[in-house]
């Protein structure tokens, strides 16, 4: 059974309104606090991590109300006054603040600073979501089944860059839903039996993505999903899983040569045999098409459904045993350029077949493919990605690579 490992929040207390210029014995002595630097206290009960260092997240309301706070989606405090402080361990890249109302009322957020910084001029990233609905800017929540959700990085100096290098600053307080699509990453927290290169990879992140959508832009986003219904394919799914633990397979499986090395060379816990893939179609120059690698008999259901895609330049089922992992890479790089014959950007179609709770595919500055076994096509080439198999059986999937500009019906549309 897959396991994770999550952190406690802090024990928080909200200071008292006071002084700016109290000194740290005076504001110790009426509030009883434990001082750790300038301006920096936490309850006495409070655990020590991080070699003392904590993030102070302050948020001004227009008027009292009490509201359930969290970051990263651990709740740290309540809010219920004007001005409330709230201290969390410390942490380095992409965050996200949450409030949501404790009871009937309103709340409107006037701005946040973290670490003494203001990001009032950031605050319109923010929405509010009920359910799948979602209005953004929205900077107020008036319903309690409302969550206000606030993106930040810290520090703020890489946070206030990474945004504006993304997204123009005076489009900033306007629908940006309307014009922009934006992915924000997920975090996942792995066991420490995979390596902490895969699981920082995994559960830290250093950027999201922005793309206007009044552009010609599509071969560049992350991610895109697909009007493909995995359960189309059962018969390979069970026939192929079949065949590969039978060992049927071994004159047709390949291993993925550089990144195959790479993990042997780099990870000395990887074992090669727990990443395979079976080719299906490959690419034939004199042809100028793809071309089967195995009877067509073997997989009939299969090469009766492929003809839905057009321009496939090759298919294969990829194998993950449990417990492996496929270190972070990009794939392909220069040899869309050495061999223009292979679709660029978002063109890889990941389609679930034997999928299993704790297998994830991570796409870094966009987020996790896992969760459920809906069929995507990602941007394998332009995004660093990672996968892993924290379960106890075997995952599969089925890997298309076609032109998705003369598969445009198969995509589900971003709103």
């Amino acid at each position: 059974m897959a396991t994770q490992v999550r952190i406690q929040p802090m024990k928080v207390r909200f200071l008292p309104q006071g002084p700016l210029n109290a000194s740290l014995a005076q504001l110790d002595q009426s509030t009883g606090l434990r001082s750790r630097g300038p301006g920096v206290r936490v309850s006495q009960d409070a655990p020590i991590l991080n070699n003392n260092m904590i993030d102070c997240i302050e948020i001004f309301f227009d008027q009292v109300t009490s509201v359930t706070a969290k970051v990263d989606y651990q709740i740290v405090g309540h809010c219920n006054q004007l001005h409330s402080t709230i201290f969390v361990p410390a942490g380095t890249g992409l965050r996200c603040l949450t409030l949501q109302l404790d009871g009937p009322g309103r709340a409107e957020i006037k701005d946040v600073k973290v670490n003494g910084s203001s990001i009032r001029h950031l605050i319109y990233l923010s929405w509010t979501q009920k359910n799948l609905s979602r209005v953004q800017p929205c900077t107020a929540i008036w319903e309690t089944d409302q969550v206000w959700c606030l993106p930040f990085g810290t520090p703020i100096s890489w946070w206030i860059d990474c945004v504006l290098s993304q997204i123009p600053q005076h489009c900033l307080g306007q629908d940006l839903s309307q014009d922009w699509d934006i992915w924000y990453p997920d975090k996942l927290e792995l066991p420490d039996t995979f390596p902490t290169l895969v699981r920082d990879f995994f559960n830290k992140d250093f950027g999201f993505t922005a793309r206007h959508k009044h552009t010609d832009h599509r071969l560049g986003l992350p991610m895109q999903q697909l009007l493909i219904d995995s359960a189309e394919l059962k018969p390979l799914a069970s026939k192929s899983m079949q065949l590969w633990q039978q060992g049927d397979f071994d004159h047709v499986i390949l291993k993925q040569f550089d990144q195959d090395q790479y993990n042997q060379r780099d990870h000395t816990a990887w074992v090669a045999e727990q990443w395979q893939i079976c080719k299906l179609l490959v690419w034939n120059h004199a042809a100028g098409c793809a071309v089967p690698t195995v009877p067509t008999e073997l997989f009939p259901e299969f090469f009766s459904w492929i003809t839905k895609f057009s321009h496939v330049h090759h298919a294969q089922i990829n194998f993950l045993q449990p417990g492996s992992y496929i270190a972070p890479h990009r794939d392909f790089g220069k040899r869309n350029i050495e061999d223009p014959t292979i679709p660029a950007g978002c063109s890889q179609c990941y389609i679930p077949l034997q999928w299993v709770t704790g297998s994830y595919l991570k796409l870094a500055a966009a987020g996790i493919i896992g969760q459920d076994s809906r069929a995507w096509v990602i941007n394998n080439d332009e995004f660093t990605h990672s996968v892993v198999n924290n379960s106890q059986h075997t995952r599969s999937v089925l890997i298309v690579r076609a032109d998705m500009q003369y598969n445009k019906h198969l995509l589900k549309e971003t709103t």
